[in-house]
C-alpha cells in the first residue's frame, strides 16, 4: 500500500485540492455549473488517488461508481461515500454539455456537500489504511 505522501497519490490529491477550491470561487459567481463539474472532479481524483495508494490502476471513467466498486473490492467499505458519488456521477455531463438544462444554487451547493463526503471518506480511508 502506497501512503498519502507517494509522489503518484500526493498528485491526484494535489489535482483534487485544485478542483474543489475551483468549485468554492465560481459559486458565487452563480456558475453552478462549474461548481458541480469540479465536485464531480475532485471526488473522481480522490477515489483515483485511493486507487492508487491501494495498488490499483485506476480506470479511466467518470462514473465514480465504477470507482467505488474497485475499492469496495479490494476491501474497503465506502458506503456513504458510493451515495455521494451516485449523485456526483452525473454532473460531469450535464455541466459540460448543452441540453441538460442548467443547474441551480441548490445543485451546486448539493454537489458541494456530496464532494465533501466523499472527501472524508477518502482521508477516513487514508487514516485506516496509515
Amino acid at each position: 500500500m502506497k501512503r498519502r505522501e507517494d509522489p503518484e497519490v500526493a498528485e491526484w490529491l494535489r489535482r483534487a485540492d485544485a478542483d474543489r477550491l475551483t468549485a468554492a470561487l465560481v459559486l458565487p459567481h452563480g456558475l453552478c455549473d462549474i461548481t458541480a463539474f469540479h465536485c464531480q472532479q475532485e471526488a473522481e481524483k480522490l477515489l483515483k488517488a485511493l486507487l492508487v495508494a491501494q495498488s490499483e490502476i485506476p480506470p479511466r471513467t467518470h462514473d465514480l461508481g465504477v470507482l467505488v466498486d474497485r475499492l469496495v473490492a479490494v476491501g474497503l467499505s465506502m458506503p456513504d461515500v458510493a451515495d455521494a458519488a451516485r449523485l456526483l456521477t452525473p454532473f460531469v455531463a450535464m455541466s459540460r454539455y448543452p441540453g441538460f438544462g442548467e443547474l441551480d444554487e441548490a445543485q451546486a451547493r448539493q454537489a458541494l456537500a456530496a464532494a465533501q463526503t466523499v472527501r472524508d471518506g477518502v482521508v477516513a480511508a487514508f487514516c485506516s489504511l496509515d
